[in-house]
């Protein structure tokens, strides 16, 4: 009977003593202390993590700008070099004669120099007239090349007049291999340039595997040796291989997801640093059907506007990338070196040594616990005594307070706790008469008190607003609708505050920006642009990713941007006042602003905005069209305005001749009429007039036109009606 209930028990005081446990300072501060380890170790793993994430980022980002900058430094010089010599090839006395025996002693030096080329000759019916390959001159192969050529942009441009870049084929045993054609026109009078004859074509093939060794970069990129890859390579064959190109192969020296290659005006892409076939494969591929693909897509994002000179981070189909485009322009070709790196490539050493710095950092963990467990243990003793003294002083027995003195501990802190309860004592008996003295700091030397009034300054003023924003309050709920409003403004408050501009207000959903002061800039209208540009973009990156959410508004926000001059400083009350500007170079702002409506335009500036400019030597960078005079509301005197376009380094160079050409036909209708702008239309190149943006012109000056002539009509049959 009685051994039942001690069985009962002792698992229950078991219990009770594990418990008990728990509760103890021993227990608690091993727990504690832990705690802060590990919480310590995760926030030191984080800023370990992400300051390492934000190096190893911007190396990466430097390492492949620095490999592009190169690339198409070689590529320039290379260029350079290859226009040159083919012009004056192309004025050789023997292949102005089209001789297959002269033509062969002008070139038979240049030959041997460059063994890896195909020099050819073609008359202006492409017959080929010499051939550097001896296996080309058999009248089947003659002819097959004939064909072939004919349908050649390069040779086409060429035979017009210009010389060219292409990607042609190179028969190599019983396949084709890609090779970049470059044609030279051949003029019947040399001396004469582009207005001479073209009599024929001078061009050489260079195979793409060879593109590199040409150009100096061959080698400094090589591909990595991937087993697995070869295994499922060889295990296709070579015509499955070519059926499947949408397969981006990113294996490459020491990071194994990194590619770089160029992409030609005509849209096909070469790997000047890859000898690999499979990526000749995939150089030799049409642009139509490069767009279809995922190599497509990639270039595609690259490529868009505003994304050159610039590092981004792109998604392609669910992988993350990281992306270095730069665009090579010097001689008459424009081509676009791309470099691409996955960015799980770059973290993957990383994340080995962030799980090997865990396992370090468990095993540390798990000692130190221990340890301060039992060093805990120390702590209990003197802590006993401390707490009873404690106890009889909170009885106000200082008698019983003081036999509980530790005279002397190896813990410094169990002294400074005993101390402290000696000075307890000694507060409580004087508390009245005690009082800590506070410390006072002195204010900031040379601190000015802030003052009702303002200066005259010039400043460069934009304003900005969303287009029908009134119709967003009423359709959508108003927490969502300041959701959206909060997100839009912090993205292009971000763009203003990395552009030195100053915020003076936020009014609805509108923003009123200044660049001038209250710190003095050398370039605001520079700045003023460059933001401008940033916000229309942002604004639409905004627009398309809400679309993707389908969200139920789009923000399209309209700019205005002047400089002038205006009062800045404080205004308001006297005991209450905000820094600001007025003035009447704000309304103009204000008013080109919501002229964007009436124009269709996103961005419009004044004509003191490019004045500024070209007193600050950036007028280069920016691409304008004239939009015309407006008088506007409240002013006398008519003000020329422009829509700001893009920066000149987002712009191909066909469009940046075009914008100038229409600048140049505006201009003409404002000063003289819509007569002297047809003539100014008619004085541009051919190319130009087939512009898009010249076609327009001219169909609006037709259409101006019109109406004035019906204008004048209306008036001289209302002339005659009043004489008879």
């Amino acid at each position: 009977m009685i051994i039942q209930p001690k069985e009962w028990i002792k698992p229950s005081s078991r219990l009770k003593s594990k418990f008990r446990v728990i509760k103890t300072l021993q227990f608690t501060f091993t727990a504690q202390i832990t705690f802060v380890i590990i919480l310590l170790f995760s926030i030191g793993n984080v800023i370990i993590f992400r300051t390492t994430s934000e190096r190893l980022i911007r190396n990466t980002h430097l390492r492949n700008r620095d490999q592009i900058n190169g690339l198409v430094s070689n590529i320039n010089q290379w260029k350079e070099s290859t226009v040159l010599l083919m012009e004056t090839l192309s004025k050789q006395p023997g292949i102005l004669k089209l001789d297959n025996t002269q033509i062969n002693a002008s070139l038979g030096q240049i030959t041997q120099l460059t063994p890896n080329r195909v020099w050819r000759v073609f008359d202006t019916e492409g017959n080929m007239v010499f051939t550097s390959l001896d296996s080309e001159r058999s009248p089947h192969q003659k002819k097959l090349l004939e064909l072939r050529h004919k349908d050649y942009e390069g040779f086409k441009k060429a035979r017009n007049g210009k010389f060219s870049w292409s990607v042609a084929f190179l028969q190599a045993g019983i396949k084709n291999e890609g090779c970049l054609s470059a044609d030279q026109p051949i003029f019947k009078s040399p001396s004469l340039g582009n207005k001479s004859e073209v009599i024929g074509t001078l061009s050489f093939c260079l195979p793409l595997e060879k593109l590199g060794a040409a150009i100096g970069v061959d080698g400094s990129d090589q591909f990595r040796s991937d087993q697995t890859l070869s295994n499922q390579t060889i295990g296709r064959g070579q015509a499955q291989a070519i059926d499947e190109p949408d397969y981006l192969e990113f294996h490459r020296g020491d990071y194994t997801g990194r590619v770089t290659y160029l992409i030609f005006e005509s849209g096909n892409i070469v790997f000047p640093t890859a000898s690999d076939s499979r990526f000749v494969r995939i150089s030799i591929q049409s642009p139509r059907r490069l767009s279809t693909t995922a190599w497509g897509k990639l270039n595609k994002l690259v490529t868009r506007r505003g994304n050159f000179n610039t590092f981004q981070e792109i998604n392609l189909d669910g992988n993350p990338l990281l992306t270095f485009a730069m665009t090579s322009s010097t001689g008459n070709a424009n081509w676009i070196a791309v470099n691409v790196i996955d960015k799980k490539t770059i973290f993957d050493p990383l994340n080995k040594a962030l799980l090997s710095l865990l396992a370090l950092q468990f095993s540390t963990l798990l000692i130190t616990s221990v340890a301060i467990y039992y060093v805990c243990r120390q702590l209990t003793r003197p802590l006993n005594q401390i707490i009873a003294r404690i106890q009889a002083l909170s009885d106000l027995d200082l008698a019983l307070s003081k036999k509980f003195i530790i005279k002397k501990a190896w813990i410094s802190e169990i002294n400074n706790v005993s101390l402290a309860t000696n000075r307890l004592t000694q507060a409580i008996e004087s508390f009245s008469r005690y009082l800590p003295n506070e410390v006072v700091r002195s204010l900031l030397l040379n601190e000015r008190r802030a003052e009702l009034g303002g200066t005259s300054e010039n400043v460069a003023v934009m304003f900005t607003d969303i287009d029908d924003f009134t119709s967003y309050t009423e359709s959508v709920e108003t927490q969502d609708l300041f959701r959206y409003l909060n997100e839009y403004f912090t993205e292009l408050t971000n763009h203003v505050v990395a552009n030195n501009g100053t915020i003076d207000k936020y009014i609805g959903d509108s923003l009123m920006v200044m660049w001038g002061m209250p710190t003095p800039l050398k370039n605001p209208c520079e700045l003023a642009c460059q933001t401008a540009i940033a916000v229309r973009n942002a604004s639409n990156g905004l627009r398309d990713e809400w679309a993707q959410q389908k969200a139920p508004l789009k923000f399209n926000t309209r700019i205005g941007l002047h400089y002038g001059e205006a009062i800045v400083g404080n205004v308001g009350a006297a005991d209450r006042f905000n820094y600001t500007m007025v003035g009447d170079t704000i309304n103009v702002a204000s008013r080109l602003e919501g002229a964007n409506k009436t124009y269709k335009t996103n961005i419009i500036v004044s004509d003191a905005i490019l004045k500024q400019l070209e007193h600050e030597n950036a007028s280069h960078r920016f691409a304008f069209r004239m939009i015309g005079e407006v008088t506007m509301k409240g002013k006398s005197k008519s003000t020329l305005i422009y829509e700001l376009y893009d920066q000149c380094c987002s712009l191909r160079q066909p469009q940046i001749e075009a914008l100038d050409a229409w600048n140049r036909v505006k201009k003409q209708a404002i000063d003289h009429g819509n007569r002297a702008a047809f003539e100014q239309i008619e004085a541009e190149s051919e190319e130009l007039r087939m512009h898009p943006l010249l076609i327009q012109l001219k169909q609006e000056l037709e259409t101006s036109e019109q109406s004035t002539r019906r204008t004048d009509e209306y008036r001289d049959l209302s002339a005659k009606s009043r004489d008879r």
